[in-house]
């Protein structure tokens, strides 16, 4: 596997990172809806202790669309992608009031074609 991309940007971000409590390294799972954007999921485990329970997925938001531009061949052939939390700055933070989540994406260059 090789970095396909970076460092992507959560846009139309859904939830707030603070009280998800996610963090660097989080799973997370892309998918392309009906629109042909690529929606982000978040996979959280669950709060249980012993790891009882099962994980959840939550919809975070949508790629940057520079990114699902990039990143939508691979998708439609159902590659295999990692995809990563790279950075959380939460809402009290920044000046707009708002989180951010940022993605790293890594699979096969070729997938890409």
């Amino acid at each position: 596997m090789q970095p396909l991309i970076y460092k992507a940007p959560i846009v139309e971000l859904q939830i707030n990172p603070s009280k998800v409590a996610v963090a660097l390294g989080d799973h997370a799972e892309l998918e392309l809806d009906a629109e042909k954007r690529v929606v982000v999921y978040l996979l959280k485990e669950s709060r249980l202790p012993f790891g009882l329970g099962r994980q959840s997925r939550i919809r975070a938001g949508l790629l940057s669309p520079q990114a699902a531009d990039i990143i939508s061949p691979a998708l439609a052939r159902d590659a295999v992608l990692r995809v990563r939390v790279v950075e959380v700055e939460p809402a009290f933070v920044r000046s707009t009031a708002r989180g951010s989540i940022c993605l790293s994406v890594w699979g096969n260059p070729n997938d890409l074609e």
